[in-house]
């Protein structure tokens, strides 16, 4: 009875005979919300090799040597009481690893005839998945920020940022963006970094970088009771003023939109039609689509007119959503970044 351990990177494989003693450890990595981000494995493996020779003593030992400074990728581990199956440590059910990480001989303390016997310490390394989970996807080193800018106190920018590490750069780059804010009009930037199998994701919301970033509008209207005047000849002479006839006011609005998007919809009517209010839309000047205002920006602008008569009292004009008012804008929720 006793221990073995095999090692198979895919490519090729070894098993280290039953003459082994595995010492084993294990330590978690707990972030300050009490998830616990990973475990980290180290498994220490001592055995002798025992040969003819001590020249194939020495054979064996580079052989074993190898592990170490020529196998670079991952491999499976496996550890056998006797042919039952104790314990597999799979690189794909973990973020590092397992690695062979070092290697050590010395001459046994009973070293055979001609030193036929030699001992070994070899140490596996291994960071297995903990519980800590962003989306779908297993992580650790996980942080989440948001920041908040205000102006006059209303929210004016938010800032969400994401950083994890996965079993790859594009699995940590996965769970990054499971954090996305669900906001339509963010500014995103993501980075991997692939050597540290490690990904940042960046949301920026501004209050300005609505659909709409800006309306301006401006109503003004003329007309009523209108009079002439008719001069006197002579230095003394006063000049007289004759009501003309009342004709009905006239109302003017012009809307200018700037938008980040090429397709701006006219507004509502300013104004409600009837007996005494009237639209004359062959006096408005149309514009046929938007125009670009900003290459660098990505802005467009549209310019609305609109023309009415009345003769009545000129009515309060109706804004439609209030864009007659400053206002910074809504902010969108914190998301999960926050949770």
């Amino acid at each position: 009875m006793g221990y073995s351990i095999k090692l198979d990177n895919g490519t090729t494989s070894r098993t280290i005979p039953s003459n082994v003693a595995i010492l084993p450890s294990a330590k978690k990595t707990i972030s300050t919300r009490g998830d616990v981000e990973s475990a980290d494995v180290t498994l220490k493996v001592s055995g002798d090799i025992v040969e003819t020779s001590e020249a194939a003593i020495g054979a064996k030992f580079f052989d074993f040597l190898s592990d170490v400074t020529e196998k670079f990728d991952p491999v499976t581990v496996t550890i056998y009481q006797d042919a039952t199956v104790l314990k597999v440590y799979s690189p794909s059910e973990g973020f590092v690893g397992p690695h062979v990480v070092s290697f050590e001989s010395d001459k046994d303390t009973d070293p055979g005839t001609g030193y036929s016997k030699w001992s070994y310490v070899f140490v596996i390394e291994y960071k297995a998945q903990g519980s800590q989970q962003q989306g779908e996807e297993p992580v650790f080193g996980l942080t989440r920020s948001l920041a908040i800018t205000k102006k006059n106190g209303k929210i004016v920018r938010k800032v969400w940022k994401v950083s994890a590490q996965g079993t790859s750069s594009s699995s940590a780059l996965n769970a990054v963006k499971a954090a996305k804010p669900s906001e339509k009009y963010i500014t995103e930037e993501t980075e991997e970094f692939f050597d540290e199998q490690r990904a940042t994701g960046i949301w920026i919301w501004e209050a300005e970088a609505k659909g709409i970033k800006r309306i301006t509008c401006r109503v003004t209207f003329g007309g009523g009771v209108g009079f002439v005047t008719v001069p006197r000849p002579g230095p003394t002479g006063q000049p007289r003023r004759f009501a003309l006839m009342n004709e009905p006011k006239r109302l003017e609005v012009e809307t200018e939109i700037i938008s980040y998007e090429a397709e701006i919809p006219p507004p509502s009517a300013h104004f409600t039609e009837g007996p005494e209010l009237w639209r004359a839309p062959r006096e408005e000047r149309l514009q046929l689509g938007s125009a670009i205002h900003d290459s660098v920006r990505g802005e467009y602008k549209r310019t609305f007119h609109e023309v009415y008569y009345t003769t009545g009292v000129v009515p309060a004009p109706d804004h439609d959503n209030a864009h007659n008012l400053i206002n910074a804008g809504r902010a969108p929720a914190d998301g999960q970044v926050a949770n």
